[in-house]
């Protein structure tokens, strides 16, 4: 890479293993898990975090600078035509402005189930997740539902996607949302 924002970088890992079937046949069961550890001066995060690396201006920058530690698990079964697949996540912040907080720790998990309708052409998927960033005076927990499908024009080189989306966040009604894209490999 060309580009970091300090001198130090990111060390991460990550170890994954296929317990059960082939990478290529019909059934097969893969888990892995990884981690991360990163020292950071000017870090670019969603305005959800309340992150400001200027404090001293009237406006938040969302940028983050301090450490992060985090780690992770996830697993996929796939077994003919059906897909299951789950992950969870975990990342501890420590804002060296300790701003919005001394330390917190983000997390957030998901877990998708996929069946091939017509095979290799047409997969309906259903997805669940949730995001907690464990402040529990901000109530920033998230859930996301997913409904929809992907149609598979060019096995996984070329595939169009459609859900229907519906975020219920904690205090509110949530809202609902259609997502379309189009994801291509070269």
């Amino acid at each position: 890479t060309s580009f970091n924002d300090d001198e130090n970088f990111m060390v991460a890992g990550r170890f994954a293993s296929l317990l059960a079937g082939n990478a290529t046949g019909p059934k097969s069961l893969r888990v892995a898990v990884n981690g991360y550890r990163s020292d950071d001066t000017s870090v670019s995060a969603a305005a959800d975090f309340g992150f400001d690396s200027t404090p001293l201006t009237a406006a938040r920058d969302n940028i983050f600078r301090g450490s992060r530690t985090g780690f992770g698990v996830d697993a996929q079964l796939v077994a003919g035509r059906s897909e299951l697949w789950a992950e969870y996540l975990s990342t501890s912040f420590e804002p060296a402005d300790r701003i919005p907080n001394r330390d917190f720790t983000a997390s957030g998990w998901y877990a998708q189930a996929g069946y091939f309708a017509i095979a290799d052409k047409l997969q309906l998927v259903g997805k669940y997740e949730s995001t907690d960033r464990s402040d529990e005076s901000r109530g920033d927990a998230v859930d996301v539902y997913w409904l929809g499908a992907n149609w598979y024009m060019k096995s996984h080189d070329i595939k169009l996607q459609l859900f229907y989306a519906r975020d219920d966040d904690d205090g509110s009604e949530g809202s609902g949302r259609i997502v379309a894209r189009v994801q291509t490999i070269f």
